[in-house]
């Protein structure tokens, strides 16, 4: 198993997932032309994870921006984490938000009750 390591674009943000550590990241602006294409990949290597025995991770999103499909995808991505919690993985979620951005505060507190996984939001 490789880590992923997906570079930031314009409208996409980087995403940096290690096999072999306890923290990965997906930050910077969310809002691909096609969101589904653009996360396939990670929920790919999540599930691939998960397969290979991998024991979890904290995910830190930093997102500045996301678009309603980038929404879903998000929201997709945390029912996959949810799902490997169910079968011994030890994923979390941190979500940081800028303290300017009540926004953003709001939609991780959205995110937060609608999963079932530790959940932690934090201002930057």
């Amino acid at each position: 198993m490789t880590d992923l390591q997906l570079q930031a674009g314009i409208n996409t943000p980087k995403v940096s997932l290690p096999s072999t550590g306890n923290e990965g990241w997906i930050e910077g602006n969310c809002y691909p032309e096609n969101a589904f294409a653009f996360f396939e990949p990670i929920l790919t290597w999540l599930r691939n994870y998960r397969a290979d025995g991998g024991k979890g991770m904290r995910i830190c999103v930093k997102l500045d921006y996301f678009n309603t499909s980038s929404s879903k995808c998000l929201l997709d991505l945390l029912q996959t984490l949810q799902d490997a919690n169910s079968e011994g993985c030890a994923f979390s979620v941190r979500w940081l938000y800028c303290e300017d951005d009540p926004d953003m505060r709001d939609n991780g507190e959205e995110f937060a009750q609608d999963t079932r996984i530790p959940f932690e939001i934090r201002p930057y």
